[in-house]
């Protein structure tokens, strides 16, 4: 369908705007988040994305602190910063397309996601 963008596509947004969530809430580097869900737990996430998705989101990201047991850290880039902050979801959104990006060019073979048609 032209205009929607492919299930793998929106859980992919999904699943970055939940780890930036997490980020913010637990005051981490959003590497250190990625390292704490694992890989695992990371796939999960995107697997099952559209059934997160219409949950809160905050207690889906409790669930997986909880999980992953993460503590709090002092990574707080949202009240450092001097302008307006963009919310999470448009953090994933950009985390998406460079993810999508990096898997389209090659860069990393194990992760594939399909080609958006042609507009």
């Amino acid at each position: 369908m032209v205009g929607r963008e492919s299930t793998r596509a929106n859980n992919l947004f999904y699943t970055c705007s939940l780890i930036d969530y997490i980020g913010r809430k637990t005051k981490n580097r959003r590497s250190d988040v990625v390292d704490a869900l694992g890989r695992d737990r990371i796939a999960r996430i995107i697997e099952l994305a559209d059934v997160y998705h219409s949950d809160n989101i905050d207690a889906v990201s409790d669930s997986f602190l909880e999980e992953a047991g993460l503590a709090d850290g002092t990574f707080d880039n949202v009240s450092a910063a001097k302008y307006a902050v963009p919310s999470h979801w448009d953090i994933g959104k950009v985390y998406k397309r460079l993810v999508m990006g990096i898997g389209r060019g090659g860069a990393f073979p194990r992760l594939s996601f399909p080609r958006e048609p042609p507009h």
